[in-house]
């Protein structure tokens, strides 16, 4: 039996490059907003004016905050992402790097983070395939951060573009607030040969072996 061709490592860096686009938007980021975005294009929104200027990015890193002004267990402040990969592209996991930067006010203010990954059909139609969240966030993330690393469900299904959005939203009643960078966002996979390709270098390997069995 000759061996299949193998599969080589797709790593794609989603980090921002810029200062992306930031302003207000009460519904939050929607996976349809995402679907209409340009391409490696960051975008963040606040749900209420009281939140301005709490989503931002610069090169390498998304700076994403809360405050109590912040609508509880809703809403809140979110950053959206639009990409695509190869079609012979298998993407199996999204990774980043998570840190509090700062917090203030009541010690007893807690808020989530939460990270969704959709997979997008050439209509826009979405699919979740990758989800995560980190409750009480005050409590559980530290200065030193975390690395985080989300499986990606793909199913049998063939996307068209993928797409993300971070979400932090105040999950108690206290006042205070919380910011959080996000570093290293990373999509990681395998490329898969095109059965074409996967052919030819079958055909040559067999062809060398009988080249071989002759000698």
């Amino acid at each position: 039996m000759l061996p299949a061709a193998e599969a080589s490592t797709v790593l794609m860096d989603l980090s921002p490059v810029d200062s992306g686009t930031t302003g207000l938007n009460a519904n939050g980021i929607t996976p349809a907003d995402v679907w209409g975005y340009d391409l490696m294009s960051w975008h963040g929104v606040w749900e209420k004016s009281a939140l301005a200027n709490q989503v931002a990015f610069s090169a390498g890193a998304v700076s994403l905050q809360v405050g109590g002004a912040a609508s509880q267990n809703t809403g809140g402040n979110f950053a959206g992402l639009k990409f695509s990969l190869a079609p012979a592209a298998a993407p199996s996991a999204l990774s980043f790097d998570i840190a509090r930067s700062s917090t203030w006010g009541s010690a007893q203010f807690e808020c989530t983070y939460t990270c969704d990954i959709y997979g997008f059909a050439a209509d826009g139609s979405s699919t979740v395939i990758g989800t995560w969240s980190l409750a009480d966030a005050v409590d559980n993330l530290s200065s030193d951060g975390m690395h985080v690393s989300i499986d990606l469900n793909m199913g049998d299904a063939s996307y068209d573009s993928y797409g993300l959005i971070f979400n932090a939203y105040k999950s108690g009643s206290q006042s205070g607030g919380m910011a959080a960078s996000i570093t290293n966002l990373q999509i990681s996979g395998e490329m898969v040969p095109e059965p074409a390709t996967a052919s030819l270098g079958l055909i040559g390997l067999a062809a060398m072996l009988m080249r071989r069995r002759r000698g």
